[in-house]
């Protein structure tokens, strides 16, 4: 009886080097997504050129350069665990990849979840999840006090 492989869905956030010329960028998004060869991708969001919080050095071709700005995307997808390690490999061995984050998560959509509900149960907080209709997506103020709202105790 052969053992079928467990899948796992994960988000690989990314930053390309600034110094690929912008109409270059979609050839080595093309060129990372071969690395998931056998993945399903779930959602994706192409990179856009944004300043970094600080500066990045990254030895290409036996170079040291420095980068204040870079490409960030991320592409979210469902593999087998046993893919991961030659994932990883090949974002390491990228030439363009200056950094990459690879983290297990879940198909669903995170970005606009339902809000968790703090609800008093004798000495513990118990957390509900309410369900919540909204037309448009939510302000920085509104986010960073509901985000306040739950830090407290």
């Amino acid at each position: 009886m052969e053992k079928k492989e467990k899948k796992q869905v994960y988000e690989v956030g990314y930053h390309l080097v600034s110094s690929i010329a912008e109409e270059g960028v979609p050839a080595q998004v093309e060129a990372l997504k071969k690395l998931l060869t056998g993945a399903e991708i779930i959602a994706e969001e192409s990179p856009k050129l944004t300043d970094l919080a600080y500066t990045i050095v990254k030895q290409i071709g036996g170079l040291r350069r420095k980068y204040d700005k870079a490409y960030f995307g991320w592409v979210k997808f469902e593999a087998e665990t046993s893919d991961l390690a030659a994932i990883k490999k090949g974002l390491d061995e990228m030439e363009s990849v200056l950094r990459y984050l690879l983290i297990k998560t879940v198909r669903e959509n995170t970005m606009y979840g339902a809000k968790l509900v703090a609800a008093e149960e004798g000495a513990k907080k118990k957390y509900t999840r309410k369900e919540e209709k909204t037309d448009k997506p939510a302000s920085e103020e509104e986010i960073n006090k509901a985000v306040d709202e739950l830090i407290k105790e």
